[in-house]
């Protein structure tokens, strides 16, 4: 035997340990998912996924959403095969991924197979099946530099295309990683040939899944487009604004960076590039919502990061390895965690043996189990005798999003496309909502679901302390153009789709007006039977398009001044606000019989006025609904209010 042929068969064996070792630590890692949906904005998703993936798939076809059609892998349930098909696939992903990076280390001249292991085993603990494909994308672009082999190129373009159909977020940072690539062949070896390459292959996979799924193209471009309306909007629609330690963030992106000049002239230097738009998108996705979850994607990000770096690492400089961590320890350090931590959750089920065997053999009675724990947490979303009377077997739709209603009463689910009002945080998805509910796939029947999500005593509000009225105001108006009151029970308002659409008059009250912050603006007469709005054109300074563009935008809000003497406050999108703010008649209470107090004046505040212009214009609109020339009135029509005197 010579020397060649020995060296071959050590690789095989290692190869087929590798497989084995990965194999093991995959299993041993299959997540513990959390099997059940309850009540609520979140609470829900995972049941609308998992309906979708359980034969809907047709159903959800026009949804357009931050999540995509195999989201259900991120949340699965014990719904047909879903928790199956979920198991195996994260045990597929973790598997090849772990390979992957094995094969990594073995190309090192002193590998460390020991410490890779258990670096690789604590990665899988916490990763959820988005980082580990992301992690699987960077190892394939590792290889594929080093070896010039094309199998991994498009074995990681194909990971992309689907991360992107589990949900936007992973689908973008793949997709970066695979560009930093292709930039760095077109500047180093002027081979373009390679975007070419990445960016037909890259098609075809979309188009084939798409296929797959629903049988032709339509509907294909539309979601491409909405994942980039709901990206780039993002940042000034979802924001938070809680206290950040600039000091922690300074040392994390500063060690962050320190790493790239330190290794610039090295052969894993010059790989570690690719990482920098992805590292920006990962950090404005945390850094706009600014809470336990978004944030701690962030951290996942920088450790996997660190990881990485000790794998392709041949040079023996610790302060290398000091920085990665320092960078993940002074982000995690800043994160407002919880009472129950997730990262500390992810780490304290490290060793989950019976998971794997758990979903695949005891599936029947879990999905028994698990159910009748969802069914407890929704346990008082059963709707009224008269509800269920009226809707019986009819296309129902829910708003705003409470989707745990559908399952709890079986009800024959109609969804719109945008299927959260609060995510209709641009012009083109609101419009998307408003064809919708003029269009013959329209439900024949709504329910309002009111809740009180911050506990301040009245029932229509939308998320972050925004007015549901203000969530999507092109939509809205056609909703009401669509459908009448039907019935009052309980928490619901129950609208019924009208036999004829009402026509809808819009009329600019006065002239554009350019007004300032913190200035009270009186209302001008209105009649009582309609509506009014205002439409604002807010504007940022340079600096202040440079905050957003680094970090995240800034938060507005409206102060509504009643006769009576109440101030209420909503924060507002900036987007649906040069669609128009709902002003007259401002309905807190919808449940209530009684007319409510009328606004006479209103305010508009920004929290950090220097990133903005000073003066922004407005225009009020006033709209009206009439049939057969009649004006409806609105609140009695559309909110079962008294008559006006």
């Amino acid at each position: 035997m010579n020397a060649k042929t020995s060296h071959i068969k050590t690789l095989n064996s290692l190869n087929y340990w590798f497989c084995f070792l990965a194999l093991v630590l995959a299993v041993l890692n299959c997540p513990t998912f959390g099997l059940v949906y309850w009540p609520g904005i979140d609470g829900s998703l995972p049941w609308v996924f998992n309906f979708f993936a359980n034969g809907n798939y047709l159903l959800g076809k026009e949804t357009l959403f931050p999540h995509g059609p195999l989201a259900f892998l991120l949340y699965p349930l014990s719904i047909g095969n879903n928790l199956v098909v979920a198991a195996f696939t994260h045990v597929f992903i973790s598997a090849t991924m772990v390979f992957c990076w094995l094969k990594i280390q073995q190309m090192k001249q002193r590998p460390h197979y020991f410490i890779a292991t258990l670096i690789l085993y604590i990665f899988l603990a916490f990763a959820d099946i988005q980082l580990l494909i992301i992690a699987f994308v960077v190892g394939l672009l590792w290889l594929y530099r080093q070896t010039n082999n094309k199998y991994y190129f498009f074995t990681a373009v194909l990971l992309s295309v689907f991360n992107l159909y589990i949900k936007t977020f992973g689908g973008v940072i793949c997709s970066l990683l695979l560009l930093g690539e292709v930039m760095h062949a077109i500047i180093t070896t002027k081979n373009y040939k390679l975007l070419l390459s990445f960016l037909a292959f890259y098609i075809f996979i979309f188009v084939l899944v798409w296929l797959l799924l629903y049988n032709n193209l339509l509907g294909s471009l539309t979601f491409l487009y909405a994942q980039v309306q709901l990206s780039l909007d993002n940042s000034e629609a979802v924001l938070f604004e809680p206290k950040q330690n600039w000091w922690l963030l300074s040392v994390c992106l500063l060690s962050f960076l320190t790493i790239f000049l330190i290794l610039r002239k090295q052969k894993e230097g010059q790989f570690l590039p690719i990482f920098l738009a992805p590292a920006f998108a990962v950090w404005k996705h945390a850094m706009a919502r600014s809470e336990e979850i978004h944030m701690t994607g962030f951290l996942c990000f920088l450790i996997m990061f660190a990881f990485f770096v000790w794998f392709i690492s041949e040079a023996k400089t610790i302060i290398i390895h000091v920085l990665s961590l320092l960078s993940a320890l002074s982000f995690f350090l800043n994160i407002p965690y919880n009472n129950d931590r997730t990262m500390g959750y992810r780490l304290r089920t490290m060793l989950r043996t019976a998971n794997f065997s758990n979903y695949i053999f005891k599936s029947d009675s879990l999905a028994k189990l698990n159910q009748a724990h969802s069914e407890y947490y929704c346990r008082n979303l059963h709707l009224s005798d008269s509800i269920l009377k009226i809707i019986d077997k009819k296309t129902v739709d829910i708003y705003p999003w409470n989707y745990a209603v559908v399952a709890t009463n079986h009800l024959n689910w109609q969804p719109r496309p945008v299927i959260n009002s609060y995510a209709c945080y641009t012009h083109w998805l609101d419009i998307k909502n408003a064809r919708h509910w003029d269009s013959g796939r329209a439900p024949q029947y709504v329910l309002w679901e009111q809740t009180d999500l911050d506990e301040r005593g009245f029932e229509f509000e939308s998320i972050d302390r925004r007015y549901v009225l203000n969530d999507e105001p092109n939509a809205m108006i056609r909703f009401f153009a669509n459908y009448q009151l039907e019935l009052k029970s309980g928490n619901y308002l129950t609208y019924k789709r009208r036999n004829r659409t009402l026509e809808v008059f819009k009329m600019n009250l006065l002239k554009k007006q350019t007004l300032g912050f913190n200035k009270w603006i009186n209302i001008p007469p209105i009649k009582k039977t309609h509506i009014l709005r205002i439409k604002i054109e807010l504007k940022k300074t340079i600096l202040g398009q440079l905050k957003s563009l680094f970090y995240k935008g800034e938060v507005f809000y409206i102060h509504y001044l009643l006769q009576n003497g109440t101030e209420y406050i909503h924060r507002i999108v900036p987007k649906n606000a040069e669609d128009g703010l709902w002003i007259h008649p401002l309905i807190m209470h919808p449940n209530q019989p009684n007319l409510e107090s009328e606004v006479i004046s209103i305010k508009l505040v920004c929290l950090n006025p220097e990133m903005v212009k000073s003066t922004f214009e407005i225009n009020f609109e006033e709209i009206n609904f009439s049939i057969n020339n009649s004006v409806i009135n609105i609140r009695k029509e559309l909110f079962g209010k008294k008559e006006v005197q």
